[in-house]
């Protein structure tokens, strides 16, 4: 059956994983961290169009 690969935890030496490349401590990841994301979402999916029509432009 074709489906898709079980997930791999695996390093892998020429892929190295993007969370190696972060700082934890960078001030964007530290406020990243204070963002509610979940309001901000909501806020923003009145913008947007489930049924693929055009996104209203967020600055009119």
């Amino acid at each position: 059956m074709i489906g898709k690969s079980p997930i791999q935890d695996q390093k892998n030496l020429f892929q190295p994983l993007l969370k190696e490349f972060i700082d934890m401590n960078h001030q964007l990841v530290l406020l990243s961290e204070e963002i509610n994301w979940k309001e901000l979402e909501a806020d923003f999916s009145a913008l947007y169009s489930n049924t693929g029509l055009f996104v209203v432009a967020g600055r009119e």
